[in-house]
Formats: C-alpha cells, sequence, structure tokens
C-alpha cells in the first residue's frame, strides 16, 4: 500500500468515525419513504426520488433517474423478465468519474422492500425508523436500506476528506429484486454501468461473501382421489401424498449435504448447517374448505438449491430422476406421477469470485486494518443482483453489509447501529485501496 492511500485511509477513518447519526438519519429517512413490492409492482419511487435528491447534492458527476424499461431493446435481452409494472419505479445511479489509471467499482443495493405483513405485530411502526437499544427498526432496516445508506455515506466520507480517487465510483439503487426478478440491476448493466468490480450492499453481519447459491423453484401438482370425507379410506388423499413426497425431498438433501458439506464458501456447519437446501417447502394447498371431499390434488413449492462451481442443470435433472424414482415406490403415485407445473419466479443461478481476486482481497486486508483480525469469508446464504452484475454486467461482484439476514423480511426488522458506523468506515477503505487516489 502506498503512502497516498495509507493517508487517505487514515483520513477516511477519522471522518467517519464522526458520523454515525448522518448513517443513522439517512437510513431512517429510507425506511420513512416505503417502497414495498407487490407480485407485479412496487412503490420504489418516493423512495427513490428521496435518493436521487440526495446524492444531487452530493459532489458526483451527474446523477441517471431512469424507468428499467426506458433501456432500448431490454425486453428483448434474454435476462429480462417481464409481467412486471415499472411505472414509477425508476432506477438511480450515481458516477464519481476518478481521474484515471485506477480500478472502477459499483455499489449497488435494491430499494424494494417486501411487504409489511400484519403492522398490529410490529413493536414499533413498520416505517418509523425507531431507534432503540442500539438497533434501528423498521421495514428494510436490515434487507437492505442499510445497505443503500452505507455505500451513499461511504462515497460521502471520501467526497468530504477531499479524496481524489484514480478509479470511478458508480453507486447504483435498483428496483425490482425482491421478487426475484432483476430487472432493476439488468437495466444497469445494459445501459452501460459496468466496472472493474462490485460490491452488493446485502446484509451478511459485515462478513465478506465470495459468491452466492442458484436454485431452481418448483411449483409441483400432486395427485390424490376424490371421495365424501366419511368414507376416507375408499379415496386418496392428496395431502398423504404431499407428506410422502417431502419425505423424498429429506432424503434428497440429506445427500446433497454429504456432497457439499466440504464446499470452500458453505462447509461452516454452525453457518450452514444443510449448505445446500432441498426440504424446505414454504406454500402447500390442498382441498376446498367448503367441501367435505378428500382432497384430490395438492400444489406445494419449494427450491432446490445449487452452490457455486456446480452445474445447476446437472443438479436439476439428478434431483427431478431421484424424486421420480421415490415416487415410483408409492402404491398411488407410480401411476400417477406429480407433475411440475410453471413457477412464477426466474432462474437463479450460482456465482462466486476467486478468492484470490483483488476484489475479495482488497476488501479481506482493508477490514483487517480497521479491525486488526481476519474478517469471515464464506458464501451468502440466499442469491442476489450479484448473479445479474456477473452474467450480464461481466463485473465480479462480492456482497458484504450491515444486518443478519435472519433479521430481513421479518415483523420487527432491524439493523444493529454500530454495524451501519463500521460498514461505512470499512467500505471507505476499501473504496480507497481498491480504486486508488491521485499522487
Amino acid at each position: 500500500m502506498s503512502n497516498a492511500i495509507e493517508t487517505a485511509v487514515d483520513k477516511v477513518k477519522a471522518l467517519a468515525e464522526t458520523l454515525e447519526e448522518e448513517v443513522v438519519e439517512l437510513t431512517r429517512s429510507l425506511i420513512q419513504h416505503p417502497s414495498e413490492i407487490t407480485q407485479n409492482s412496487g412503490d420504489e419511487g418516493p423512495a427513490q426520488r428521496f435518493l436521487a435528491a440526495y446524492l444531487e447534492k452530493g459532489g458526483y458527476d451527474y446523477v441517471d433517474v431512469f424507468l428499467p424499461t426506458e433501456v432500448p431493446d431490454i425486453e428483448k435481452h434474454p435476462g429480462w423478465k417481464c409481467d412486471q409494472n415499472y411505472e414509477n419505479r425508476p432506477n438511480v445511479v450515481a458516477v464519481r468519474r476518478g481521474t484515471g489509471n485506477g480500478r472502477s467499482i459499483i455499489l449497488n443495493g435494491h430499494m424494494d422492500v417486501v411487504p409489511r405483513g400484519d403492522e398490529t405485530k410490529w413493536q414499533y411502526p413498520p416505517f418509523s425508523g425507531t431507534v432503540k437499544d442500539g438497533y434501528l427498526y423498521g421495514r428494510g432496516a436490515c434487507d437492505m436500506k442499510g445497505g443503500i445508506a452505507v455505500m451513499v455515506m461511504a462515497v460521502e466520507v471520501i467526497h468530504r476528506a477531499g479524496i481524489k480517487l484514480a478509479g470511478d465510483v458508480i453507486v447504483e439503487s435498483v428496483v425490482a429484486e425482491e421478487n426475484g426478478i432483476h430487472n432493476g440491476t439488468l437495466a444497469c448493466c445494459l445501459r452501460g454501468y459496468k466496472a472493474d468490480g462490485a460490491v452488493v450492499l446485502e446484509p451478511t453481519k459485515l462478513d465478506v461473501c465470495a459468491g452466492h447459491k442458484g436454485n431452481q423453484i418448483y411449483q409441483v401438482q400432486i395427485p390424490g382421489k376424490a371421495t365424501h370425507s366419511c368414507l376416507w379410506w375408499s379415496g386418496a388423499s392428496a395431502i398423504d401424498h404431499a407428506i410422502y413426497f417431502k419425505e423424498g425431498l429429506k432424503k434428497f438433501e440429506e445427500i446433497r449435504t454429504k456432497e457439499t458439506r466440504s464446499h470452500p464458501l458453505y462447509s461452516d456447519s454452525e453457518i450452514f448447517p444443510t449448505p445446500a437446501l432441498v426440504d424446505n417447502i414454504w406454500f402447500v394447498e390442498a382441498g376446498k374448505p367448503h367441501f367435505l371431499a378428500v382432497p384430490d390434488q395438492a400444489r406445494i413449492m419449494f427450491m432446490v438449491e445449487v452452490l457455486p462451481g456446480e452445474e445447476r442443470n446437472v443438479i436439476k435433472e439428478r434431483f427431478e430422476n431421484f424424486m421420480a424414482e421415490w415416487c415410483s415406490h408409492h402404491p398411488f403415485l407410480k401411476d400417477d406421477m406429480p407433475s411440475v407445473v410453471s413457477s412464477p419466479f426466474s432462474d437463479t443461478f450460482p456465482v462466486s469470485v476467486p478468492l484470490e481476486d483483488p476484489l475479495v482481497t482488497t476488501l479481506v486486508e482493508s477490514i483487517e486494518k480497521m479491525r486488526g483480525k481476519h474478517p469471515v469469508i464464506r458464501g451468502f446464504e440466499s442469491a442476489c443482483d450479484a448473479m445479474t452484475l456477473m452474467m450480464w454486467g461481466n463485473t465480479p461482484s462480492i456482497m458484504y453489509g450491515p444486518g443478519n439476514l435472519k433479521n430481513a423480511h421479518e415483523i420487527d426488522e432491524k439493523v444493529s447501529i454500530a454495524e451501519l458506523k463500521q460498514a461505512v468506515i470499512e467500505l471507505a477503505a476499501f473504496i480507497v485501496t481498491y480504486c486508488g487516489v491521485n499522487e
């Protein structure tokens, strides 16, 4: 590390130490602009316009506000997912150009949040941004308005410190991520926003995540034989058949756990007791509440996860063959097999960055300098826009951000204020080191 970079890192660290209130206030303001999604639309507009106005004051070369559908020919792109309404759902991109000869970086976050759920169950109103006992509460606090505030404040710290970076910095706040569509980040890629590397500010507890999972989401129709509920034994309940099917998912998951237990990004059994999930049904529908009848159909939804380095289609084929064999031993299903119906979710592919990539090594070294110890390097528990950045933007991408994923999407969602502050310091130091400074 050059003397100029060391001096710059020391300056941003000292300044960032004083900005805890500002990063908390920015996060609160973003929470107070609700941006919930629905199945086919969302309400990100007010929050995105607020952020754009904030960025306009930040000394960027320009701030670009655009709808995904305004990108020419995007709807013809193989990565585009249709059936979404993008009215009043703009992306916001801010660009600060470097002086040249430095690496460029994208900082990416999504503004959309999942619905609040039953508001009466919240300890604090979901869009209040309440601060209590070292945490900031509200829908999106963890996933991922805290991350957006961190990336904006990290760049702001560098600007206030008067540091001229050698490489470009691109700040992206995108729409349409939570429903697995990823069209917001795709639009950024196709609009020309690419870089040497990217950090997606998903909640990682400030661990460095060098890859994320892919998956195949299944919606499966399981047959039965209807009859009057008083003659239950003469029918064949699709609910019972769904339970048998679930047992097969568990068996395949056991096989997958044995073969993925030593995966370099998912080997920690405390963090990942099951490295690649299979037995994870989140939706079940069967029977009719107004008919007293044995249900003749059951519908379930689940996902089969794929880890970085694995071929998604290979795992998918293995799973489907296994379940066909499993069902062939059932007295009813062997003659009337479950069928896969179309999934409302888009395909998700596993991605990763080599641990020796400068994106990883520079962030790890920057964190070590700030903490005095080595950070955890692992895989991310889920999938995110890193996939889109890598597949369609040709930009190596990692995940790092404040918050614990288990707090995302839950009632009383929260983020640690200490993590917000620490993330600003560490991310600003990383940006300076990765992009370089004008010497």
